[in-house]
């Protein structure tokens, strides 16, 4: 599979293609779409993140409740 992938890819002559002004605009929607993305989930995640590195009050003292 990886052979067939590969010469696909490598043996191919020359290509007449082009990049349309539309795919300027595609990409910078996927590239601030993946950015909005991140930000959500590192938001979602944010505090159970640095309660691992953070010690609270409670696990300082050893108390317990």
């Amino acid at each position: 599979m990886l052979n067939v992938v590969t010469n696909s890819f490598c043996c191919s002559g020359n290509v007449c293609a082009y990049i349309d002004p539309n795919m300027g605009s595609l990409l910078l929607q996927l590239l601030f779409g993946g950015l909005a993305a991140l930000f959500v989930v590192v938001k979602l995640y944010w505090r159970k993140v640095v309660s691992i590195f953070v010690k609270t009050k409670d696990e300082e003292t050893g108390d317990s409740k």
